[in-house]
């Protein structure tokens, strides 16, 4: 059956009949999505990342998919492109399913699937950089759905290619998992719940917010190399990053990186209440900063839930040793 695409924005209905992928649509006949809060998706096709779903209903497309003369979705990432690209071309599923998967799992959570998945999350980055950059949003994703979508094959070909920006990020990443593992330049500690990362400010590490048209920033902690050099550890612990800068350090604790989605095989995680904590660190604070805990923290990162903050909001250096801060967290947590 042949089937349309339709990007709907935040707060706009789907079109009737359609099926909304990687996403929750207002009036949409089915949702095919791992976002938690979404409608149901059924039981059968469940998997941890919404590319893993229509890989599952593409394996029989006349059950799950012929029923649906529009595919829709509100918002524009890897997991998205390539969840809509199986909904409309299922076939494509038999030679790119699993690299399909590895891909969304870097875009979505952040996690190291191998080379060749983190690759074909570039190359949907830079493609959505060179189709968005410098637009508003809201005026160019359609376009980028219908391209992307019609030139599908080429994304998967490219990606396998060698191309100097992502031959660089590959390698840099690679890099920071190797120091990673051997803690050269780095101070790493686990607790049994909590995982510490403690480094001195080189080139700096930007926000964890996630954006996919953000390709090749400097980073001294480019996000994928926690999960490649402690995969179990960056799926089940918090996470608090320690960058000593020469205003102070700056702390940002993460949560696992799929905690905001509804998962099967990855563990489930819940935010523990961090206001008494930010509030006894506030106390120790000798800078003027603020620890910010709850939907303050979540604007530095999708799982961020506790950081330090000046006026503006932004990540700042707080006075505070990194040994009295895992200790105040610890104790929170174990409360």
């Amino acid at each position: 059956m042949q089937r349309s695409f339709r990007f709907v924005p935040f707060g706009s209905s789907a079109p009737h009949g359609s099926l909304a992928v990687d996403a929750g649509v207002a009036g949409a006949a089915a949702t095919y999505s791992h976002w938690q809060g979404a409608q149901a998706t059924p039981p059968q096709l469940l998997a941890d990342t919404s590319t893993g779903i229509l890989v599952r209903a593409a394996g029989d497309p006349r059950r799950w998919l012929d029923a649906f003369p529009v595919v829709c979705n509100n918002h524009i990432d890897a997991d998205g492109l390539l969840a809509a690209i199986f909904a409309l071309r299922p076939e494509l599923v038999f030679d790119h399913g699993a690299v399909a998967i590895a891909a969304a799992e870097a875009g979505d959570f952040c996690e190291w699937p191998g080379e060749a998945g983190f690759r074909l999350m570039l190359r949907l980055h830079q493609e959505l950089r060179n189709l968005g950059d410098r637009r508003p949003e809201g005026t160019w994703e359609e376009s980028a759905y219908q391209q992307i979508i019609a030139e599908a094959p080429r994304w998967f070909a490219e990606a396998a290619e060698s191309e100097p920006e992502r031959d660089a990020e590959v390698a840099r990443v690679a890099e920071t998992i190797r120091r990673l593992s051997a803690r050269h330049g780095f101070s790493v500690h686990d607790d049994g719940r909590l995982l510490t990362i403690a480094w001195t400010a080189h080139h700096g590490h930007p926000s964890d917010q996630f954006s996919p048209i953000a390709v090749g920033r400097p980073d001294d902690l480019p996000v994928w190399a926690i999960h490649g050099a402690y995969p179990g550890l960056a799926k089940s612990r918090m996470q608090l990053l320690a960058m000593a800068t020469p205003s102070g350090t700056h702390y940002r604790l993460e949560g696992p990186r799929h905690a905001w989605a509804r998962t099967v095989d990855r563990p489930a995680w819940s935010a523990p209440a961090l206001i008494q904590v930010a509030e006894r660190l506030q106390s120790l604070e000798q800078h003027a900063v603020q620890w910010i805990c709850g939907a303050s923290a979540n604007r530095l990162g999708m799982t961020c839930v506790l950081a330090v903050a000046n006026d503006a909001g932004e990540p700042a250096g707080s006075s505070i040793s990194v040994a009295e801060v895992i200790a105040e967290i610890s104790a929170g947590h174990s409360a």
